[in-house]
């Protein structure tokens, strides 16, 4: 597990090492995004990437969201998108990480604000940061980002439909 923390918030991943790598590995879809000490049945979709865990959340009564209009919930999703947008700075930098896809899957929720706030900061970072992994043919590994900094694509990428 990959943990980074501030001000009370802790983010997290799994992760294998192996041949020196780290290799990020997928969340089930079942497994909750938001933990308050505990895990709160019912975030499985929230707008964020990873796990995000702070027992400072106000968290609804049922348990299975935190409140929407709690201006401290905000606040601990701010670090959380700060954290996560180190951990995506880390990945373009560094030689060492593989499969950054695996934490870069995002739902988007126009539901509330925190995570209508948590989408549109963290896609713009991903999309702006050179994780996308490219052929070399030297060997070496080389990484772009999906859109330059005025927005404009630089790599495409395909993009795929389920049927329902």
């Amino acid at each position: 597990m990959l943990i980074l923390n501030e001000n009370n918030v802790t983010i997290g991943c799994a992760i294998e090492r192996k041949d020196d790598k780290l290799y990020f590995l997928p969340i089930s879809r079942t497994m909750p995004r938001i933990f308050c000490e505990f895990p709160l049945i019912g975030t499985e979709e929230f707008s964020f990437p990873i796990i995000v865990n702070s027992n400072l959340f106000e968290v609804e009564r049922d348990r299975n969201a935190i409140r929407d209009n709690n201006p401290v919930n905000y606040e601990l999703i701010k670090v959380a998108v700060s954290l996560y947008k180190e951990l995506i700075d880390y990945c373009s930098e560094s030689d060492m990480t593989r499969n950054e896809f695996n934490i870069c899957i995002l739902k988007p929720s126009t539901s509330s604000i925190v995570q209508d706030y948590s989408y549109k900061e963290i896609k713009e970072h991903i999309e702006k940061s050179a994780i996308v992994p490219i052929h070399n043919h030297s060997g070496g590994l080389k990484r772009l980002a999906f859109k330059d900094n005025s927005g404009n694509v630089i790599i495409g990428i395909p993009k795929t439909k389920k049927d329902t």
